[in-house]
């Protein structure tokens, strides 16, 4: 089953901290996060209807000298501002990652502290290309990338997405994000493939109004 998320690895042990981060990004916590300690609650807790598509779940955790904020949603990775200030502050690197299968929509960035990668192909098509390769990237042909390819990226860089497989001390965040701007729809574009910034900035704030 192809992939349809999103994931941001912050290099060494941050999760005392993701709760700032996230009212930092705008969203608004619904109480304190409930701490699992299976996959598999993890998964049914974020895979649990919330009943109000303002409220959402992300989960936040630690593994092999990385914290990992797992984005359903698939948003955080657009927040240049506030992953380059924190990466910057706590001088780390941080690498966020997207795969959608259905759009076929792979690509990552990587925080050092500021934007130093950024690529994206959506359907077979280069729509971001910016910086230089990093060395964890290899010889990826993003024309004709993959999933497979993305998780390759990760490993390399020693913070492998696990795909919920192993137990550990998960942290699932109850947000809101009802007081979230709401995109403006008449500049939705109609037909795939998107541009980059439309497909990543302006029409997916809220996740009621993703596209793919």
């Amino acid at each position: 089953m192809a992939l349809h998320t999103s994931s941001v690895h912050f290099e060494g042990s941050h999760s005392a901290n993701m709760a700032a981060l996230l009212e930092q990004l705008k969203y608004r916590l619904a109480g304190p996060p409930v701490i699992v300690h299976t996959a598999e609650a993890a998964v049914e807790l974020l895979d649990r209807k919330t009943g109000n598509r303002n409220i959402v779940r992300k989960a936040a955790y630690e593994s092999k000298g990385w914290t990992y904020l797992h984005d359903p949603e698939m948003v955080v990775m657009t927040e240049d501002g506030v992953l380059s200030e924190y990466a910057s502050k706590n001088a780390i690197r941080v690498f966020s990652w997207i795969c959608e299968g259905v759009s076929r929509s792979y690509g990552f960035k990587m925080f050092a502290p500021g934007v130093v990668r950024d690529v994206l192909a959506v359907g077979g098509k280069i729509v971001t290309n910016g910086g230089a390769r990093v060395s964890e990237e290899g010889e990826v042909n993003w024309g004709a990338c993959s999933e497979r390819d993305v998780m390759r990226i990760a490993e390399r860089l020693g913070a492998p997405f696990d795909g919920f497989s192993n137990d550990r001390a998960y942290e699932i965040y109850t947000l809101d994000e009802s007081q979230m701007p709401v995109p403006d729809p008449s500049g939705m574009p109609t037909k795939m493939p998107f541009r980059s910034e439309d497909l990543l900035v302006r029409f997916v704030k809220r996740p009621w109004w993703k596209l793919w």
